[in-house]
């Protein structure tokens, strides 16, 4: 799997968004503090920093705000979002397709993939399990089952009572007088 700054170095050429002329790479080590207060963290990387070679000015562009929000995903402990795409596109399966198949929303999942926001921990431990070994193969087969992927449930009816549409006045009398037994343990 290619590293962060892998990634940066792949960027194509570009012009100095101040003067046009040419742009070098430089890679620089910094930290960044993310959070407030007490409870912030200062978070290392290594940024690629764009430098004109006519006008000198220096900047940083999309690659490094990825880099960022890489370190803040390795800081939680979830997936990067090139790892949520890659688990998705491993199986050939659209974002609509996967939202599908999984129940998580294709809007949340947009959001990951495009780094616009981070998955919580559960939803990263379900990502992960997707993408061991047979994972989408055994979700399919559990989503295709029948009753749980209708949202039905898996228990039978107790009595007839129940399955009553329009119940006659003695069924109403009979219903409101249900309650609910506890089990002795």
């Amino acid at each position: 799997m290619e590293t962060d700054n892998e990634r940066a170095d792949a960027v194509e050429t570009m012009a100095c968004p101040q003067c046009e002329g040419a742009v070098e790479t430089v890679q620089h080590p910094e930290v960044f503090r993310y959070g407030e207060g007490a409870s912030a963290v200062d978070l290392p990387v290594v940024l690629p920093v764009r430098r004109c070679l006519g006008c000198g000015l220096e900047f940083l562009d999309h690659q490094a705000e990825r880099i960022k929000h890489a370190a803040l995903c390795r800081h939680f402990g979830v997936l990067t979002p090139w790892e949520i795409r890659e688990i998705r596109a491993r199986h050939g399966l659209s974002r609509a397709a996967f939202a599908k198949l999984t129940g998580l929303g294709a809007a949340s999942l947009g959001r990951w993939e495009t780094g616009n926001s981070i998955q919580t921990l559960a939803n990263d431990r379900y990502l992960r399990l997707l993408a061991e070994p047979g994972g989408i193969q055994r979700l399919s087969a559990i989503t295709q089952r029948g009753p749980i992927a209708q949202g039905a449930s898996t228990q039978e009816p107790r009595s007839s009572r129940f399955r009553c549409l329009r119940p006659d006045e003695g069924a109403r009398r009979e219903a409101r007088a249900f309650r609910l037994a506890v089990e002795a343990a």
